[in-house]
């Protein structure tokens, strides 16, 4: 019973990202090679996947109520037959005792994944509550001589008029002539994110971080937004983790959604 803890342990500690590489290895080895571990793979798998479709549309309390009810009725429904007659067989005891405990251990680890999901919320809300596009620089919509810084400026205006589509567009244009190519990729990082192509954004965000420059942290965080929205949860958290260890802006943002995931 300790064992299938543990191995219930294990799955969800891979499933939500904790694990580290050496410990990610040994589970994908065992599920390339054990049949039975691979089994319960999938079944507890499933089994967070329908918890948090479910979990996201009811409350704390609710949850909590549907718990205790389970736990009730698996209570009343685990009990031993009354022998019929004075001589019953052993073997009669023993088939009861081994499904009372088979129904137990169910329970507790449906109520554990239960409880454990109670606080935590699916990577799409965590992204609905906390995205917003990173506010347009000041006299980001003033014009320019050159054509291409036109163009550059355009972007701007229709990225402060929320036409993130358009920004897009124009940045994309207009990069080649950039002069603050960290500032107008992490813009057009924000803007792809704001239309739904993560994958762009975690590319554009990425190249901001490894510059290195006074934008990292933020294009971090968005980085962090980005992941939740593709539902790479590990990658979310690593994210985040290196927001709140910088102690910058957006690190209290970081630790709520940390505690969500």
């Amino acid at each position: 019973m300790e064992k299938n803890f543990l191995q219930v342990e294990q799955i969800d500690n891979y499933l939500s990202g904790k694990l580290s590489e050496e410990e990610r290895a040994e589970v994908n080895r065992r599920l390339a090679e054990d049949s039975e571990f691979r089994d319960l793979f999938d079944e507890i798998e499933l089994l967070r996947k329908g918890i948090r479709r479910t979990g996201a549309r009811s409350t704390k309390e609710e949850k909590l109520e549907k718990l205790a009810m389970a736990t009730s009725e698996s209570d009343r429904n685990i009990h031993f037959e009354k022998p019929k007659a004075k001589q019953v067989s052993l073997f009669h005891y023993a088939n009861q005792y081994k499904l009372a405990i088979a129904a137990a251990i169910t329970l507790i680890v449906v109520s554990w994944f239960a409880l454990t999901t109670i606080t935590t919320s699916s990577p799409e809300d965590l992204f609905k509550e906390n995205f917003t596009a990173y506010a347009a620089p000041n006299g980001s919509t003033r014009g320019d001589k050159s054509e291409a810084m036109e163009g550059m400026a355009a972007a701007y205006a229709d990225y402060s008029a929320g036409n993130y589509a358009g920004a897009a567009r124009g940045f994309e244009g207009s990069m080649s002539e950039s002069t603050n190519i960290e500032k107008d990729k992490f813009y057009l990082g924000n803007s792809y994110l704001s239309i739904g192509d993560a994958e762009k954004a975690v590319e554009l965000f990425t190249e901001v971080i490894d510059r290195n420059g006074p934008l990292k942290i933020l294009a971090t965080w968005y980085l962090g937004l980005s992941y939740l929205q593709l539902d790479e949860v590990g990658k979310a958290k690593a994210s985040f983790k290196s927001v709140v260890e910088a102690n910058a802006e957006k690190a209290d943002e970081a630790r709520e959604i940390l505690k969500k995931l």
